[in-house]
């Protein structure tokens, strides 16, 4: 593959397609092998999670530890990999929101029905947890006021208010230093 950097502000338009190689250009913007989507040049997540990097209409599979993320179409997606067994949590996830949390989707199925999960993580590059109020209140044992605010909240946790989801508000609001 040929390698060309690119920040996506710069890029002039939502309609490119490339990959991140490191934490910096995925906080950068800084899209590696960066093209206009079309039908040669467009980036693939097949059944099985892998990505496919088609360029000039030759598919490079990108293996998942190799990269961090993908950008597609205005969107920057996370690589990671948490191997429990069953459990194992892996694959790439959409950033949703930069706030206090990072937080994520990832299309799946829940008894034969497509939906969007929803992950968090303390940092751009700590581990991705499963958005629920148990997994809350593992992250933030010392606040028990914030699983008191989550659950009196009239929204749902992954509503969006004010550009942000609900739950990057309420933590903003009644816990940043």
């Amino acid at each position: 593959l040929l390698l060309t950097t690119v920040t996506a502000q710069n890029s002039g338009s939502d309609n490119v397609t490339g990959i991140f190689r490191n934490k910096n250009e995925f906080l950068n913007r800084e899209i590696t092998n960066i093209r206009i989507s079309d039908s040669l040049n467009y980036v693939q997540v097949n059944f099985a999670g892998r990505l496919i990097l088609i360029r000039n209409g030759v598919p490079n599979q990108i293996q998942l530890a190799s990269i961090f993320g993908y950008y597609d179409h205005g969107n920057r997606y996370r690589a990671f990999t948490d191997s429990k067994g069953f459990l194992s949590i892996d694959g790439y996830f959409k950033l949703e929101d930069e706030g206090d949390l990072i937080i994520y989707s990832k299309y799946g199925y829940l008894r034969s029905a497509n939906t969007n999960f929803f992950y968090f993580s303390r940092s751009i590059d700590s581990p991705i947890i499963r958005l629920t109020v148990k997994n809350l209140k593992k992250e933030f044992k010392g606040l028990k006021e914030l699983v008191v605010n989550l659950k009196n909240s009239s929204h749902s946790l992954t509503e969006v208010e004010g550009g942000h989801f609900v739950l990057n508000n309420i933590i903003k609001k009644h816990y940043r230093n």
